[in-house]
């Protein structure tokens, strides 16, 4: 269970009553149903945060949340409906943001970004930090959806070791394959290695266009 500094328990004790009585206004919402959930996802918000947390870590969270105040700021007979759809989108319809507070070189030593951020206008997650997973991931090692660095494994992979679906590299592995070694269901590069290969040299039992295909070589090689 997450702890809090004093400050920060105070904090948190001052925004759940002011939250109480926004949801108090309608007699149509259950505000202990509400408040639970919203204690719930401050909980897995704060879950990877060293305990206690502090005033900042969940000034960060609760300023995500919103002003309790602002969900019953309209008087009409819509509220009950107002105050589910900003809870549960506040709640459900925001990503992953985690990052590392150490850095080399300037990065963050991990950085994990999935899904969408609405205050900040993102549809993706974009991940940039000596390991970076997310959407969108950009690092040293990258994992993601499009990954680009060192080592980039993803849906599409650029870098120098490529492993994905389509792959582009140094060495790269994956369903479309291009780099100087290119090993995939579809190969292109210096040393081609798949079912469909165009390389200088190609290997493999698939059709291929190259100044020499080494078959013996990788039948060898696969024994």
């Amino acid at each position: 269970m997450t702890t809090f500094t004093p400050e920060a328990q105070a904090l948190l004790d001052h925004y759940l009553a002011e939250a109480k009585v926004a949801l108090g206004e309608s007699a149509s919402v259950d505000s202990d149903d509400v408040l639970r959930d919203v204690r719930d996802h401050i909980e897995r918000e704060l879950a990877q945060h060293q305990s206690p947390v502090s005033v900042v870590e969940l000034e960060e969270v609760l300023r995500r949340l919103g002003v309790p105040a602002q969900w019953a700021a309209d008087s009409d007979n819509t509220l009950a409906n107002r105050i589910a759809a900003q809870v549960v989108t506040r709640l459900s319809c925001r990503g992953v943001r985690r990052r590392s507070k150490r850095t080399f070189i300037g990065l963050p030593l991990w950085d994990i970004a999935y899904g969408p951020d609405i205050e900040k206008g993102e549809k993706r997650g974009r991940a940039r930090g000596i390991i970076a997973l997310g959407d969108v991931a950009t690092g040293w090692l990258a994992i993601g959806g499009l990954a680009r660095g060192g080592i980039a494994l993803g849906g599409v992979a650029f870098g120098g070791i490529a492993i994905g679906g389509c792959a582009v590299g140094v060495l790269a592995s994956g369903g479309a394959a291009i780099g100087g070694i290119a090993i995939g269901g579809g190969a292109l590069g210096i040393v081609a290695i798949g079912g469909g290969m165009i390389g200088v040299f190609t290997a493999g039992n698939g059709q291929g266009i190259g100044y020499s295909h080494l078959h013996g070589w990788w039948d060898h090689l696969r024994r």
